[in-house]
Formats: C-alpha cells, sequence, structure tokens
C-alpha cells in the first residue's frame, strides 16, 4: 500500500490471460475475449479484488481509474503484456459493481478515458465484472441497433 492506495498487482499468477491466450489473440482466432479483456472479480493467493486488461497497442501507458481512487490519473497502472498490446493487472479489493475507466496516455501524452466514450469522467463508466455478451446485445436490439460494432 502506498499513500493509503492499493498497488496494481501484476504477475505470471495474476493474470487471466494465458501464453495460449495471448497467441490466439495475436493470430485472431480467439473466440472468447470477453472472458479475458475487462474487469473479472477473482481471489488471487487468497485477495479478493480485479483483474483488468485491455488492448491498447500504440498506448505508451494505461492505468485504471475509478471511484476507489477518485478517478486520480495514473493511481494504478497496468502492465503491458509483451509487444500484444494488451495491458492487465490486478487490483486487490476492487469488488463487482465498482465504477472505472481505462485511462490510455498515448506517445503524444494525452490522456484518453476509454476509447469508446472520449470523457474524462464519463456520464457512464463500467461496472466491475457485469458486461455479458448476451446483455449487450439485448440492451442493443431492445434500443433499435446492433451492439456488436
Amino acid at each position: 500500500m502506498k499513500n493509503g492506495q492499493t498497488e496494481t498487482v501484476t504477475s505470471d499468477e495474476m493474470t487471466l490471460m494465458s501464453d495460449e491466450d495471448v497467441y490466439l489473440f495475436n493470430e485472431g482466432s480467439h473466440f472468447h475475449l470477453y472472458r479475458k479483456f475487462g474487469a473479472h472479480p477473482v481471489i488471487r493467493n487468497g485477495m479478493a479484488g480485479t483483474s483488468f486488461s485491455v488492448w491498447a497497442p500504440d498506448a505508451e501507458q494505461v492505468s485504471v481509474i475509478g471511484a476507489f481512487n477518485d478517478w486520480k490519473k495514473g493511481a494504478h497502472p497496468l502492465c503491458r503484456r509483451e509487444k500484444s498490446g494488451i495491458w492487465e493487472g490486478f487490483l486487490p479489493g476492487v469488488v463487482k459493481g465498482t465504477l472505472y475507466k481505462f485511462l490510455t496516455v498515448t506517445r503524444w501524452k494525452k490522456p484518453i478515458p476509454s476509447p469508446s466514450l472520449m470523457r474524462f469522467r464519463p456520464r457512464r463508466p463500467r461496472l466491475c465484472g457485469t458486461w455479458t455478451i448476451r446483455g449487450a446485445m439485448r440492451r442493443g436490439w431492445q434500443a433499435g441497433t446492433h451492439a456488436m460494432r
């Protein structure tokens, strides 16, 4: 713990991505990425927390911001996984239902929170561990648009 904040933990045993997952992702044939990317509540080494993972190939730095760190930029940086463009980490104490966003810093040093919304404090941040394909498609079809564009 640093300055009252929990640190982002990254190691081979803290990741949801195996070497085979990275290989299939790079090959373009991984069909269950929704199980790997995003935020997934897990227990690692007896610690309850959330595993975060995002693909940001051109990023210089990626961190997780949210209600748990008062949306502070760079408070919980993620680590790059080899040359795949995948950034990941584990945050102990972050539980299901916690609001979060990924903050991506590009080579131009401009922070971009979750590329889909382009706002620093978006109106609708994501909830840890609540996203499903079925739910996303249902919401998209109900709204008259296909959610999987």
